[in-house]
């Protein structure tokens, strides 16, 4: 099945073009265009033109991709968007081969792929005998291009030949595809649908774009985590009240996605996914420095924040300073977010609940006392750790004992970035804090053509036992449907894991995830935070000012 999702996630990217635009000098509207090809099973090579030098390109490659043309703004290019499409499996090597020789518009182009493409990890090679600036990678979760714009694939599994076309659905993933071919129909072969896939950077401009025109609107459509409270709290606008039909399947489901997607008593959105996150860790370095890797007792040495501290001392001074608990502070956001009894938002005002000053605290006194790399979070060195190739800033060799991560971290940045050199060295524990991280969720339209076929649809693919047991065996993905999960967590065993059933330990952390407290603002507020945070740890200003400072750009920017 990997292979067979490998092969589609390649040709969704052989039928997909992206564009890119440059730095330049001048402050004007330029034309540059990225043509992929598929060299081999594994390798894509991308190739950057000037519009010029595309029109008179002459491809020997027959698989070349199609390609897309993006207008872009020079004065705005520091504020490239990022453009992200999941990918179902790991595409191993990656070429990015660009065909331009201003040495400053291919500097830029990198700098910002790899700002907003931390889960891709480079190695430079010189030009190539073609004169071509040459760079490998390994892409992940995410294959990710920046762009000022936009693009979009349509997918049609009716080929529009059909009067039988029940449901159109609008996704930025294109999972909800291969749900439909290679699980849903083969279960209702009479179904049919109109697929429409649009990247993640435009795809709330274009359904808010649908619901203002009351026009070409899909019938169901994905929401993502870090905007479904957006249309959530507006559920009664445009979303179509799905309480009847969760309350059909809850006595049997994880509750904390269907809060999430909860608003004013009703329930709007559903997830097929659920992301629990857990601490993981090197099994070596625990064996090394704290006498045994079992994960039990390695659970009892980080079971509240100060048994994690006492820990992380141990490790520096066992290891005489070598080893890390983490490689940044800021990985112990998602934990302490977690533990929240109360939204950024009560009552209308701010609400700085004590979790989150906590944190503070917790990340000044990693950094006063050198317990985390004091590196940042997604940057190359941050990843390093995975390969056990960190440096600090004198170049010595230093070792990160954990990653706090969802189960996307597990199977998308552990396992691909660890380049065999730590596989089957890591083990999981829930850590100080069950937390979450991440999330798809499925909403239906007010104005659905056909609601029923689309409610059909929905609980099958976030309650269907069989379904959600395969998916999770096919994709290593968690569904929140409790019967599905109980029929895989017993005798599971993963590799990478050193053996450890990983589904088994997730499952008993969700049933410990709070739900119910986001807020349609929640990605501002962190940014906010975490920026005052980091000045706090820094040493830059006290505690009591970086807290003025956020609620006075919280109230400026945020009205709150």
């Amino acid at each position: 099945m990997r292979k067979i999702l490998t092969k589609l996630f390649l040709l969704f990217i052989l039928c997909f073009g992206f564009g890119i635009s440059a730095f330049a000098e001048e402050k004007k509207t330029e034309v540059f265009t990225i043509q992929f090809s598929l060299e081999d099973d594994e390798t894509l090579v991308f190739y950057l033109f000037s519009d010029e030098e595309y029109e008179g390109a002459v491809f020997a490659d027959t698989k070349k991709a199609e390609v897309n043309v993006v207008l872009c703004d020079h004065s705005e290019v520091e504020e490239l968007k990022k453009i992200a499409f999941e990918a179902k499996s790991l595409v191993k090597s990656v070429t990015y081969r660009y065909e331009y020789e201003k040495e400053k518009i291919y500097e830029k182009i990198t700098d910002s792929f790899y700002k907003f493409a931390p889960n891709v990890h480079e190695e430079y090679t010189s030009l190539d005998e073609f004169g071509y600036v040459k760079a490998k990678g390994y892409v992940t979760s995410y294959l990710i291009a920046m762009a000022d714009g936009s693009s979009e694939q349509i997918v049609d599994a009716s080929e529009n030949s059909s009067s039988n076309v029940l449901v159109s659905i609008w996704s930025f993933t294109d999972e909800i595809q291969t749900m439909i071919e290679y699980y849903y129909e083969k279960d209702f072969p009479d179904k049919e649908f109109d697929y429409r896939l649009i990247p993640t950077g435009s795809f709330s401009a274009k359904l808010d774009d649908a619901f203002t025109r009351k026009s070409d609107e899909p019938d169901l459509f994905t929401l993502e985590d870090s905007f479904i409270r957006r249309y959530v709290e507006n559920g009664a606008d445009c979303l179509l009240d799905l309480t009847d039909l969760y309350n059909e399947i809850k006595n049997k489901m994880v509750d904390f996605p269907a809060k999430v997607g909860t608003y004013n008593g009703k329930v709007y959105a559903l997830a097929w996914n659920m992301c629990p996150g857990a601490m993981f860790y090197r099994r070596s370095l625990a064996k090394k420095y704290l006498g045994t890797d079992d994960p039990d007792l390695i659970q009892k040495r980080v079971a509240t924040w100060d048994d994690f501290l006492s820990t992380a001392e141990t490790l520096k001074r066992n290891s005489n300073g070598k080893c890390v608990i983490v490689a940044s502070y800021e990985d112990l956001f998602k934990p302490f977010e977690g533990a929240r009894k109360q939204s950024w938002v009560v009552k209308k005002k701010l609400f700085i609940d004590p979790a989150m000053e906590q944190y503070m605290e917790m990340c000044r006194t990693l950094r006063e006392r050198d317990l985390e790399g004091h590196k940042s979070q997604w940057s190359d060195e941050w990843f390093d750790g995975v390969k056990d190739e960190m440096k600090d800033e004198n170049g010595n060799d230093m070792e990160v004992f954990s990653y706090f991560l969802p189960g996307w971290g597990l199977h998308y940045l552990l396992k691909p970035c660890s380049e065999e050199k730590t596989n089957g060295d890591w083990a999981m524990v829930p850590g100080p804090s069950s937390f979450r991280w991440g999330g798809t969720w499925l909403a239906i339209n007010k104005n659905a053509k056909n609601p029923e076929e689309a409610k059909q649809f929905v609980k099958y693919i976030v309650s269907d036992d069989s379904f959600q047991q395969k998916w999770a065996e096919d994709t290593g993905d968690m569904g929140p449907d409790r019967n599905g999960l109980n029929e895989i967590k017993g005798n599971f065993s993963e590799p990478f894991l050193g053996g450890q059933n990983h589904y088994e330990v997730f499952a008993a952390i969700a049933e410990n995830v709070t739900g119910g407290l986001e807020h349609s603002a929640d990605s501002d507020f962190e940014k906010l935070w975490k920026e005052c945070c980091s000045s706090y740890a820094k040493g830059e200003i006290s505690k009591a000012e970086a807290i003025k400072q956020f609620r006075q750009n919280v109230k400026t920017q945020l009205g709150y």
